[in-house]
Order: structure tokens, then sequence, then C-alpha cells
């Protein structure tokens, strides 16, 4: 057993060398021209140990979008729509604490067009959560509650990623105060002032 657990941490040491590395390359070099090679150079391993881990530069993409994601997974699970009353500040600070973590990693991947593949995953899980919160007896209740489902989630999405692009000269917890303000009041609060 404690061979295991060694083996693992070890597995998973040498896991987050191959990504920083990834991570180190793409702010010197454009994406497309990152090779495994480079990978496996930058993270001080030979390109065997690489494909122990990955196939391919896709699949190393894949697995960093999968760390990002699940970050996030007890964030989105904890959302409970169906009380009716959501505390939008809470979410989007929470939100903000765990953005705040890897900014630079987002910013780096928008620059080529990988954070929306990401932000599409997080939509399509926020979506699955609140369609299982919600019984809907009817098919035209379902119909219209993932169409509800999926304007939340990709409103909050766009936005983010937006800011994430370019903050507009705001930081994350300007940022953060906005995005749950137009969550709760949307447009209408825009417009009163």
């Amino acid at each position: 057993m404690e061979n295991e657990n060694l083996l693992s941490a070890r597995a998973a040491k040498t896991n987050r060398r191959i990504h920083a590395a990834f991570f180190s390359l793409l702010a010197r070099k454009e994406f497309d021209k990152i090779t495994v090679s480079d990978v496996a150079r930058e993270a001080g391993i030979n390109r065997k140990t690489f494909y122990a881990y990955y196939n391919d530069m896709d699949e190393l993409l894949a697995g960093i979008e999968d760390v990002l994601i699940d970050k996030y997974r007890p964030l989105l699970m904890s959302i409970d729509v169906s009380s009716g009353t959501i505390d939008a500040k809470a979410f989007f600070e929470s939100f903000n604490a765990l953005a705040r973590e890897d900014i630079e990693v987002y910013r780096a991947l928008s620059q080529y067009g990988i954070l929306t593949h990401i932000m599409n995953k997080i939509e399509g899980l926020i979506v699955e959560i609140i369609l299982k919160q919600l019984p809907m007896p009817t098919r035209e209740k379902q119909i219209r509650c993932r169409f509800y489902a999926q304007f939340a989630a990709s409103g909050i999405l766009s936005i983010l990623t937006s800011w994430i692009s370019d903050p507009h000269g705001l930081t994350l917890d300007e940022f953060t105060d906005l995005a749950a303000d137009i969550t709760i009041f949307g447009i209408s609060s825009f417009v009163k002032r």
C-alpha cells in the first residue's frame, strides 16, 4: 500500500511538471508550435515518460482542461437552484477565489481560443446540475428549464471569458461584484442607474 501511495505521488508530481512545462512554453511560444519534445525537455523528462501520461498534445490539453474544471466541480455542485434563491455574491466570491489561483493560466489559454472550450464544458456541467435538481413533470417544462439553465450558465461564463481576455481595468474583485449584480438583477440594474 505504501508503494502504491509513493507511485501515485510520483505520478501526480510528474503530471504537474508536464502541465507546468506546457504553460511555461505557452508563455513564450505559440500553441500550435509546441511539440511533445518541447514539453518533455521543459519538464525534465524523456518523451517516453510523456507518452506514459498522454498520447499527444491534444490529450495533454484535455487533461489540463479536466484538472481546471475539476477545481470548480465542488462549487458548482453546491448550487441549490431548487430553493429558488441563490446567493450570487457568495457564489462569485468563491468562484473569484478559485479563479485567482489560475488567472494567468486562463489568460494564456484565452490567447489561443482554448478557454472557450473549457467554458463550454463548465456550461454543460452547470446545466446538468440545474436539470438534476429540478423535477420536470412535463416535456414542456423540461425544455423551458433547459433554456433557462443554458441562458444563465452561458451568460455568466461569457462575461467571465470576456473579462479574462480583456479586464477593461476591472480587478477580479470588481468583476466579482459586477457579475453578482448582473446575475441577481440583470440588465435592469444597469438601466436604472
